[in-house]
């Protein structure tokens, strides 16, 4: 598995998926994925009230992105409760959203870091999780030319994941 780390808005990514998410029961989005939903002209919060997607810890709910950000298309991945979220969940929403997109025979997947935002995680902690699920993500499948992007916006939050995740163990 290749890592990239890479500073800019996931809109702006060109990749084959990205990754986005969604706390349960949030019903209009924020942050990184509220900025997904302007770009894709609110879909993502069509797609929770006319779909009833939930943002259950490891849901996943692809769209098309119809050429309107640099991705082929967009997963938004739940999240789960809140107040239940951890580092253990993010290495579960990476595995399940890089798994989700091998199947569908996607290979290059940009993500945000879960948790790093609202969530309230420790960022440096988040993006080794990614990394970690990402990876099991692509093993699941036998991929072994997976690449990830880690989407932070803040360039100073970006240069610190970058040096981090060089170091993050993989088995």
């Amino acid at each position: 598995m290749e890592i990239i780390v890479q500073q800019g808005s996931i809109t702006d990514i060109e990749c084959d998926v990205a990754v986005v998410n969604l706390f349960r029961r949030v019903k209009f989005p924020g942050g990184a994925t509220g900025a997904m939903d302007k770009a894709l002209d609110g879909a993502i919060t069509r797609a929770i009230a006319d779909m009833g997607f939930e943002g259950k810890l490891g849901d996943t709910l692809f769209l098309p992105s119809q050429g309107k950000v640099s991705a082929k298309e967009v997963l938004v991945i739940g999240l789960g409760d809140s107040a239940e979220f951890d580092c253990e969940a993010v290495e579960k929403v990476s595995q399940a959203a890089v798994s989700a997109s091998v199947e569908k025979g996607f290979f290059q997947v940009a993500t945000i870091i879960h948790g790093g935002g609202i969530g309230g995680l420790d960022i440096i902690q988040a993006a080794q999780s990614i990394v970690k699920g990402a990876d099991e993500g692509f093993k699941k499948h036998g991929c072994e030319t997976g690449k990830l992007i880690i989407v932070e916006f803040n360039p100073e939050k970006a240069m610190s994941v970058a040096e981090a995740v060089k170091f993050t163990q993989l088995n």
